[in-house]
């Protein structure tokens, strides 16, 4: 049979085993908590960074939008007066056939002008 001092002494290395694998484990936990704790701060930078992105491409777009307004705007005023100048021309007594080429220029730029009002309005959130 054993004795009570190498039960005890061997209790007492136990124990000593236990709190050193104890110890080792606390080690671990405590590196797996800076890891993601430097993940989740890390991922909170991206997500920041996204942020100021999405921002920016938002500005981007809402003034791409107001330069292709502006480009409508400029386009249409050009197909007026190329109206107008065919108006005067057959006012003036030019004929239909004789303007024809600026017509198709004129009809060209309106569909343009259509296709381009119509890229803006599907792009547009």
């Amino acid at each position: 049979m054993f004795s009570a001092s190498r039960t005890l002494a061997a209790i007492e290395v136990i124990v000593s085993a236990l709190q050193t694998a104890a110890a080792t484990m606390q080690h671990t936990l405590t590196a797996i908590q800076a890891a993601v704790t430097a993940g989740f701060a890390n991922l909170e930078s991206k997500v920041s960074q996204l942020d100021t992105e999405i921002t920016q491409l938002q500005s981007d777009v809402a003034g791409l939008t107001t330069v292709v307004a502006s480009a409508e705007t400029l386009i249409s005023g050009i197909s007026g007066q190329i109206s107008a100048a065919v108006a005067a021309a057959l006012a003036a007594g030019a004929t239909a056939d004789q303007l024809s080429a600026i017509t198709a220029l004129d009809t060209a730029l309106q569909a343009q002008t259509t296709g381009l009002a119509a890229a803006v309005a599907a792009a547009t959130p």
